[in-house]
């Protein structure tokens, strides 16, 4: 089987105020049907009262371009919220890319190749997968 072949990794990207630990649940959901997933925590979420220079954006899209790099196998990555945001700065000219999904706070379709293994007969929404 080659790559084009095998079912894609996931990146999962979160938002402003949370961390990779947001994404365990549906860790968990993917894990159970077979898939990889992946997390990154991006490092301009800091606490408050830091002070010193404080990373943004593009440190976001740095981190998430190692991480993009580091997998060898397609990706799909999927940015909630803000995450959606470094996501757009990092996944260009990335070979192993095959969608990126940005939600700025509203429900986008997964890739058709893998919705079915999200939730076999029902629409693949992202919402649909945390619902169970």
């Amino acid at each position: 089987m080659n790559d084009s072949e095998r079912d894609p990794e996931f990146l999962l990207v979160h938002g402003a105020w949370h961390g990779s630990w947001c994404w365990r649940e549906l860790q968990d959901v993917l894990a159970g049907r077979g898939l990889t997933s992946h997390t990154v925590d991006l490092p301009s979420i800091v606490p408050a009262g830091s002070g010193g220079r404080l990373p943004g954006l593009l440190d976001d899209a740095r981190v998430i371009r190692e991480k993009i790099d580091a997998v060898q196998a397609r990706l799909v990555v999927v940015g909630h919220s803000y995450g959606g945001a470094p996501v757009t700065q990092a996944t260009p000219g990335a070979a192993n890319v095959s969608q990126h999904v940005g939600d700025p706070g509203r429900r986008q379709r997964v890739p058709h190749r893998v919705r079915g293994r999200l939730r076999p007969g029902r629409g693949g929404e992202p919402d649909d997968v945390l619902r169970r």
